[in-house]
């Protein structure tokens, strides 16, 4: 078996096509409009304030595969002991990439269930 654990800053070339499920979340909400030629998911006013629209969740997810040869930099690891359900990865992909450039994360399952990358120079 063999356990690689990236440092931030690592960058990690697909060799394969990985597929995964875009999270609807806020923090996803950028490449989401990315990937949909504009079209992000459903967005709930926020009740705070009738001036201010924040960000709500509505719970869907956009299967994404990206082609092999995109650039992915790792951005954040995020590990919590007992709350297995929020444990992800975040990635920037490089601009130059078959694919739109920006942040994203993805759960920790699908990341190394699937992700087939060498580390590049």
């Amino acid at each position: 078996m063999y356990i690689f654990i990236p440092q931030i800053g690592t960058k990690l070339i697909l060799l394969q096509p990985w597929s995964f499920q875009l999270v609807d979340e806020y923090r996803n909400y950028d490449m989401w409009v990315k990937l949909t030629n504009g079209q992000g998911p459903p967005r709930s006013p926020s009740r705070s304030s009738p001036l201010i629209i924040k960000y709500s969740s509505s719970g869907q997810a956009l299967p994404v595969t990206l082609s092999p040869g995109t650039i992915l930099v790792v951005d954040r690891i995020y590990i919590r002991k007992g709350q297995q359900g929020f444990n992800s990865v975040a990635f920037r992909i490089l601009k130059g990439s078959p694919v739109p450039f920006g942040r994203f994360w993805a759960k920790l399952d699908e990341v190394n269930q699937g992700l087939d990358a060498k580390v590049a120079p």
